[in-house]
């Protein structure tokens, strides 16, 4: 009796998955061990998931194909065996380095920390070192300033001394000095020629300096006068010039009042021998009038005709020249008004006097 395809097939399947069965069994180690910490840190996690039991399900495998070979499922095996060995090869490649790794920080730590100490206590060292050499310096710099103090106050007696010393030696040899020009007037002490030398030529230089003054001042003063002169010369000349022109104008002025007073004297001249012709006419006419009426209508005498006339006459011409010599002045003196149509006179300019 043969066998058919599918159950050949089952067979050769069955015997590839129990020769798989070790190869499980030998991975299943290191598998565990990798899932141990994960698992262990989700229970830290989650500290009741210890009590709680998940139901482990299992889906059921797909049926296997029939046109499926042992061969291919060989060689799938192969492969995942390699590759599950290459990876425990890498795993185990990977744990060497990660402790390696670790081993090497913890060396450079600790170097580090070393380091770290020893920069530390050396700073310390130089920081005690800096601040005990500070002090040596502050105490060096208040023993110089001390020093220094008690020499200044050394050189300040020696210099007061000193002075006192050169006073009393100057005055000395001064009074000498004095004593022999006291004694012998024509002779100078060889200590006082300096002096005497010194004074000359100061009192030189001085009588050189008010001389040159003297000189400065006298040309100043030269040079004033000569501007004054000028400016008296330019004023004497613009005071001619405008008296000149003064009197030229008042001779104008005179010449115009002149002859005003002549157009006025002849203007009055006129109007009074023209008031005189016709007063002594109008007389004239009126005494023989008069005479005729006191004569033949009156039936006066003949003397009394003639001569009575002649005072009533001279009274007339004595009231007419007595009002016109009061009230002429008054009646030519008041305003008149202008016509509308007349236009206003332009006033000519007189000349300044």
């Amino acid at each position: 009796m043969m066998a058919s395809p599918d159950s050949t097939n089952y067979t050769e399947y069955a015997e590839a998955i129990d020769e798989a069965e070790p190869i499980t069994g030998t991975f299943e180690p290191s598998t565990d061990a990798m899932v141990q910490p994960a698992r262990s840190e989700r229970q830290r996690a989650n500290p009741r998931g210890r009590q709680q039991i998940h139901p482990r399900h299992t889906d059921l495998l797909p049926p296997l194909e029939s046109d499926t070979t042992s061969p291919k499922i060989a060689r799938q095996v192969a492969v995942m065996r390699e590759e599950n060995r290459r990876l425990r090869n890498e795993l185990v490649e990977q744990r060497a380095e990660v402790q390696r790794l670790s081993k090497q920080y913890t060396v450079a730590r600790m170097q580090t920390e070393q380091e770290i100490r020893a920069i530390h206590r050396g700073h310390q060292g130089e920081i005690e070192q800096y601040q005990s050499h500070l002090r040596d310096m502050l105490d060096e710099h208040r023993q110089l300033q001390e020093t220094n103090r008690q020499l200044e106050l050394r050189y300040q007696n020696l210099y007061h001394s000193f002075q006192n010393t050169v006073e009393e030696e100057a005055q000395k040899l001064v009074s000498e000095a004095a004593s022999t020009v006291i004694l012998s007037p024509e002779r100078t002490p060889a200590l006082l020629q300096g002096v005497v030398k010194t004074l000359q030529l100061q009192v030189k230089q001085e009588g050189d300096s008010q001389v040159s003054q003297a000189l400065y001042l006298t040309r100043s003063a030269h040079d004033k006068t000569r501007r004054l002169e000028q400016d008296l010369e330019r004023e004497r000349q613009q005071v001619a010039a405008e008296r000149e022109k003064l009197i030229a104008m008042q001779n104008n002025v005179r010449e115009q009042a002149e002859l005003r007073y002549k157009t006025l004297q002849a203007r009055l001249r006129g109007r009074w021998v023209m008031a005189l012709t016709l007063m002594t006419s109008a007389l004239l006419l009126l005494l023989p009038l008069l005479q005729s009426i006191f004569f033949y209508s009156f039936k006066f005498p003949l003397q009394i005709s003639l001569f009575a006339p002649i005072i009533l006459c001279i009274a007339i011409a004595a009231i007419f020249a007595y009002l016109r010599s009061n009230v002429g002045p008054y009646y030519s003196s008041a305003p008149r008004k202008v016509p509308a149509t007349a236009k206003p006179e332009q006033k000519k300019p007189q000349p300044k006097a």
